[in-house]
Order: C-alpha cells, then sequence, then structure tokens
C-alpha cells in the first residue's frame, strides 16, 4: 500500500510517474485481463494515468493510491463499454454435474506444467467472455485480491451483490475449465443435495474470507473432486495478477507525465 498522505503533497508531475512505478504493472494485468485485446488494454492504462495526472488534485491522501487508481481505471473501462453487449452467461450455477477436471497428481512434472499452461489460457479467455457485471467484481477481487469492501465502494455496489457476482463467476470460470480441458466421469454423489450445496457454501465462503477449507473424510468424492476444481480455479486467477507493465507502455506513460508536468509548470508562470 502507498502512503497517500505523502503523495498528496506532491505536485501531479511528482506523484504520477511514482504511482506508475509502484502500480503500474497491477494496472496492466487489471486492464488485460477487462479488455478485449493488447491494444485496448493498451490504452485503458494510459487514459488511466493520464486521468489520474488531470485530477491529482483530487486526490486528498485519505484513501489508498490502488484503491483510486482501480477506480479511475474501473470506471473508464466502464464508460468504453457504452452500450455494447457482452455474450451472456450461460449454464448452470450449480457445479454437481457429472464431470469433473482429469488432472495429474501433485508435483512438478512437464506434463503437470503444461496443462497447468493451458488451463491458464482456458481461464484467461473465459474470463474476457465473462458478462461485465461479473468480469469487473472478479477482476478486482480474485486478481487484484482486493477486500469485498473496496471492491464495493469502487462499483458503488452493496458488498453482498459483489459476494454472489464473484461466487457466480467462480462457477462459470470452472464450467469453462470443463468444457476446454480433459475431463472425466465424476464419482456418484454419496450426501444429499442440500449437503452439498451447504458445502459449496462454506467452501465460497472459505475463498472470501482467506482461509483454508478442510475436506473431511466423510465428504462425497465428488464433492471433493468439485472443489479441487475450484481450486485449481482460484489458483490460476491469482496468478493471472502477475504481470509486467510493457516497457514501451511504461515508457509512453511516462512520457506523457512529463510533457503535461512541463505544461503544468509553464501555465504557473
Amino acid at each position: 500500500m502507498g502512503n497517500g498522505n505523502a503523495l498528496a503533497e506532491l505536485s501531479a508531475a511528482e506523484a504520477v510517474p511514482q504511482l506508475v512505478e509502484q502500480y503500474g504493472d497491477r494496472m496492466y494485468a487489471l486492464a488485460r485481463r477487462m479488455s478485449a485485446s493488447e491494444a485496448d488494454a493498451h490504452d485503458l492504462v494510459q487514459e488511466t494515468f493520464l486521468r489520474a495526472f488531470e485530477k491529482w488534485d483530487q486526490f486528498e491522501g485519505r484513501a489508498d493510491p490502488g484503491t483510486w487508481l482501480h477506480t479511475i481505471l474501473v470506471r473508464l473501462f466502464s464508460k468504453s463499454l457504452k452500450k455494447k453487449q457482452t455474450r451472456a452467461a450461460h449454464g448452470s450455477m450449480v457445479p454437481f454435474g457429472d464431470r469433473v477436471l482429469d488432472l495429474p497428481g501433485d508435483g512438478d512434472s512437464p506434463l503437470e506444467g503444461q496443462i497447468r499452461a493451458e488451463a491458464k489460457e482456458v481461464v484467461d479467455e473465459a474470463i474476457s467472455q465473462l458478462p461485465v457485471e461479473m468480469r469487473i467484481p472478479l477482476v478486482l477481487r480474485e486478481i487484484a485480491e482486493l477486500p469485498y469492501s473496496d471492491v464495493a465502494a469502487i462499483l458503488g455496489l452493496k458488498e453482498p451483490t459483489v459476494r454472489t457476482r464473484v461466487h457466480r463467476g467462480r462457477l462459470l470460470l470452472r464450467e469453462a475449465m470443463l468444457e476446454g480441458l480433459p475431463t472425466k466421469k465424476a464419482p456418484p454423489a454419496t450426501a444429499s443435495k442440500k449437503l452439498c450445496m451447504d458445502l459449496l457454501a462454506a467452501k465460497q465462503a472459505a475463498f472470501d474470507n482467506g482461509v483454508a477449507f478442510p475436506v473431511a473424510d466423510e465428504w462425497c468424492e465428488r464433492c471433493k473432486l468439485v472443489f479441487r476444481d475450484l481450486d485449481v480455479t482460484a489458483s490460476l486467477c491469482h496468478s493471472l495478477g502477475e504481470a509486467e507493465l510493457p516497457e514501451d507502455l511504461k515508457a509512453e506513460v511516462m512520457m506523457a507525465a512529463a510533457k503535461n508536468g512541463a505544461k503544468e509548470n509553464s501555465s504557473k508562470h
């Protein structure tokens, strides 16, 4: 987290380059997950830092600079969509179907690494196809790993609404993996539907709270494998937050900040 109070005392020309250094990688990772293309992501990052420069006098230091930038990025992205329609999400919100992922055992074998890379591509593509009302909360929560309270504040939504959308997004990402990766027949259920759904709710709550979800021996094997699939999905989402701001884009943003800083200084004289 950045020191908002210290940054607020700086001019835009001094502060924005620091924001680029500290938050550029994260802004790029999020823009890439939200946007339909690399070019759109570049434009979104540039516009975010340009808007930060233009609105710097409105940053008072009470908020975390990262949260402030997230808010700018999300608003710009939402505005850019205008009336474009995103492909509607289909499929059941109940994951207890007859298929589960067919994954190798634990370890670092080349096969596992290859499958993980393929799975990451599937999840990345699936995120871009989520309806926007699910995509943005999921990216902010699962990839940026922001607290639900911050996501709700950024989006202007109630926290339970954000949780519901993230929960639905997680299940849709798992469904996308079942469509794009090797699967196998799920074991038959040996527990009641109500117990399975209660366990699913508890699993989602464990994700929300960032705590481990202990698996009991007496649970049916189908539930265990479904929850394993969801763990894989969560791990892949977190890995998508690891990105570096391309050097050419960073140079362009820094150059724009310097140019605007020169204009700002000349206007004062």
